[in-house]
């Protein structure tokens, strides 16, 4: 019993230090849908609850891949 107690609470502080968000968008020339490659943008990302409270403000700043593709980590173990 106390072996199955450390292993779930090992789990749990394990998902605990690892909880950030993934997110990708893809960033398309306006004009022509053709996507912006390597291309270095600032990103504010905002996450809040069904009330509209904020939970996580971030700004971030990363550079799109050859295909337009802009991807971010959202959040650190004390966000979520």
């Amino acid at each position: 019993m106390k072996k199955q107690f450390f292993t779930i609470l090992f789990l749990f502080m394990t998902l605990g230090l690892n909880a950030q968000i993934g997110y990708q968008v893809s960033l398309l020339d306006a004009a022509t849908g053709q996507p912006r490659a390597d291309e270095t943008v600032s990103v504010k990302v905002e996450i809040t609850d069904s009330s509209g409270s904020l939970i996580c403000s971030e700004t971030k700043s990363a550079t799109s891949d050859d295909f337009g593709v802009l991807s971010l980590t959202i959040g650190n173990a004390s966000t979520f």
